[in-house]
Parts: structure tokens; sequence; C-alpha cells
């Protein structure tokens, strides 16, 4: 354990921490995949949401019925158009035709765009009592550890890092009921409909192209997961020693330490400035993979 003097000396270099920071993660295995799963749905029960079951039943529904409605969109309004341009003639076909399809596409598209919206404002209180919660948890775990880990003067990183675990529960929720699972619902809808419709090789290459874009996302998301994780060190190293140096004003002015703390200050947002173009850059590559995946697969179903 370093004794006290060690941790008055004078700070590193707030990149290296950063780097080291990120490469120590590296070394550590997170928990699997299942029990975070477990984990999160654990808080979710227990976050206290007002009437959390219906609204967690009504928000996935609606957003299944939302991706139900995109897939199915077209079958529904072919339908309608043939049926109401049956047995007319070229002028009367054509006029009952347009009609159909602008007040079929118009419902349609409205409800398949709405059903997601009203989905997020009804499980809104349920993501914000699980981020209340999370908060509040870690809060009080940091307040029961020991006076060493706080004389370390550590306060502006630690509240960076607090604020940033309760914001990832919110988007962990967002992603994993109304984006993943769907998704993949979405996906064998469309392959039934491409297979039932078309011909089974539409469906095929529809399934590959999703599976090949997957593992190609999941792959670079990987090798971006150090870029991250250089950024937040980085973010957190600027907010510690701005909140740091604010907290402790008064020894930062007896020493004449304005300057220095000023300068330590413009260096952190600096390598924080660095970190975010490099996972910026990355962001990038990721999507320009993924729109040429998509590309691609388009040729090859014209092919």
């Amino acid at each position: 354990m370093a004794m006290r003097g060690e941790r008055s000396g004078s700070r590193r270099d707030p990149l290296v921490k950063a780097q080291q920071a990120g490469s120590s993660q590296d070394g550590v295995e997170g928990p699997p995949t299942l029990k975070a799963l477990a984990d999160l749905v654990r808080l979710v029960a227990r976050s206290g949401a007002p009437q959390l079951r219906l609204r967690l039943t009504a928000a996935i529904g609606l957003t299944l019925a939302g991706k139900g409605l995109g897939v199915l969109a077209p079958l529904m309004l072919g339908a309608a158009v043939n049926r109401l341009a049956a047995g007319q003639d070229a002028a009367v076909a054509v006029g009952w035709g347009f009609a159909a399809f602008a007040i079929g596409w118009a419902l349609v598209r409205f409800l398949s765009s709405a059903a997601p919206q009203v989905s997020d404002v009804v499980f809104a209180p349920v993501r914000a009592a699980a981020q209340r919660r999370t908060a509040a948890e870690a809060f009080a775990h940091a307040l029961g550890l020991s006076m060493d880990f706080h004389q370390t003067k550590r306060s502006g990183a630690l509240s960076r890092t607090l604020d940033r675990g309760s914001r990832a529960v919110d988007f962990l929720l967002r992603i994993l009921a109304f984006n993943l699972i769907p998704t993949a619902l979405e996906l064998l809808l469309a392959a039934f409909v491409l297979g039932g419709k078309y011909d089974w090789r539409f469906a095929a290459v529809a399934v590959v192209v999703v599976v090949i874009y997957t593992i190609a996302t999941f792959a670079m998301s990987n090798w971006r997961l150090e870029h991250r994780r250089v950024m937040n060190a980085a973010d957190s190293e600027a907010a510690g020693v701005s909140v740091d140096a604010l907290l402790n004003y008064e020894t930062v002015k007896a020493f004449g330490a304005e300057a220095r703390a000023a300068r330590t200050y413009d260096q952190a947002l600096g390598d924080y400035t660095e970190a975010a173009l490099k996972a910026n850059t990355s962001l990038n590559l990721l999507n320009g993979m993924q729109a040429l995946i998509m590309n691609e697969s388009a040729w090859a179903s014209w092919r």
C-alpha cells in the first residue's frame, strides 16, 4: 500500500494515466454476458418504477408492433391497391390505386413510426428509475469506501465515473429491450416474406448479410473499446484535475500553483481531445464498413 507521502507527489502525465487505465482494464475480465444481463434485470426489478410490469409489457408490445408494420407495410399496401383497382378500367384503376397507395402508405408509415415513440414514452419512467437506483447505490458504495481512498483527492474523477455509469444503464436498456431483440424479430419476418413471396435465395442472402454485418460490427466494436477506454479515462482525469483544484483552492492559492493547475488542466483537455478524435475516427471507419457491407449485399441480391 502506498504511503501518504507517495500519494502527495507530483502528478503523472494525464495521457499516460489514461493509457494505463485502458490497458489495465484489458487485463481484467468483465462479468459473463448472461450474469451481466441478469444483474441488469434485477436492477430494473428493484428500481421501484411505477407500474413496472405493465409498462414493460406495453413498451415491448409497441416496439414489436412497429417492427411488424415496417415489414408488412409493402404487402398490405400492395393487397389494398390490387383489391381496389380490380375490375376497373385503366383511368379508374390508376385513380383508385394512387388514392389507396397514398392513404394506406401514410397510415402505415405513421403507425410504424409512432409506435416506437409511444413505447419510449411508456418506458421512460422505468429507465429513469433504474438510472436513479444505479446512481444512488453507486454513491452509497463510494461513501462506504475507506478513508484512505477518499484522501487521494480524486473527487472529480469519481463523480464523472458515477455519472457515466448511471447513464450507461439507460443506454443498455434502450439497446437490449428496444433494438437488438426487435431487430432480430424484424429480420426473421423479412426473411420469411422474401422467401414466401419471391425466392428462398433472397431470404438466404438477407440472413447471410445480416450475419456478416453483425460479426464485422462486433469485431470492430471490440477493437474500438480501447479507444473508448482511453477517452473515458482522459475525461475522468480532466474532471478530476478541475474539480480537485477548485475544491482545494486554498491550498493551490497558498502555494502559488494556479498556473501549474491551469497547465495541468489544459494538458488533460488536450489528451481528451486526442483520444476523442481517435474514437470518432474509428466510429467513422465502422460506419463506412457497415455501408460497404450493405451496398455489396444489394449488388449480390441484384445479381
